[in-house]
């Protein structure tokens, strides 16, 4: 199933992932803002504790802008923005991400990577084996976001296939 949108946000291309998840907005909020969890689902672990905050991730600086448990995290990455914003749904959470970037043609690598790790955040959660990255399983994503998104599939093959020539 694809997830992700393509929006404008401030005049640049934005992702928007909305999923719901079986568990309460404190328990997701943990899974999103603390290392532990991070680190057992995410490619850059970290903590985040406030905004105002500053870190880095794989050498790149970053700033927290906002953070107002147990509902929104805001932050600054590079020169790219990403939030997590969570809702109550019934006995659930509804997880609205949003990843600001320059380069509209990476849209698709952006979106299957995105699918991918919220797949893997879903299973964390869940208890259930966390997958490990799969060139197929993410050039598969990434070629069916580049139809859903109106975006060259190429762009993301070749970025995709940098990383596991690495």
């Amino acid at each position: 199933m694809i997830e992700g949108t393509l929006v404008q946000i401030d005049g640049r291309p934005a992702l928007r992932f909305t999923r719901r998840l079986n568990h309460p907005v404190e328990r997701v909020w943990r899974a999103v803002t603390t290392y532990d969890e991070l680190a057992a689902w995410f490619v850059a672990p970290m903590e985040f504790t406030a905004a105002g905050q500053r870190f880095e991730a794989m050498e790149q600086p970053g700033e927290v802008l906002r953070f107002e448990p147990p509902h929104l995290l805001e932050w600054d990455w590079g020169d790219e923005r990403f939030s997590f914003d969570l809702r109550p749904d019934g006995d659930g959470t509804l997880l609205t991400f949003t990843h600001v970037f320059a380069d509209a043609d990476r849209a698709a690598n952006y979106a299957s990577g995105w699918h991918f790790h919220f797949d893997r955040l879903r299973a964390h959660l869940d208890g259930e084996p966390v997958p490990e990255a799969d060139a197929g399983r993410l050039v598969d994503l990434n070629d069916r976001y580049a139809e859903h998104l109106g975006v060259d599939a190429e762009v993301g093959r070749k970025i995709i296939a940098e990383h596991f020539a690495s």
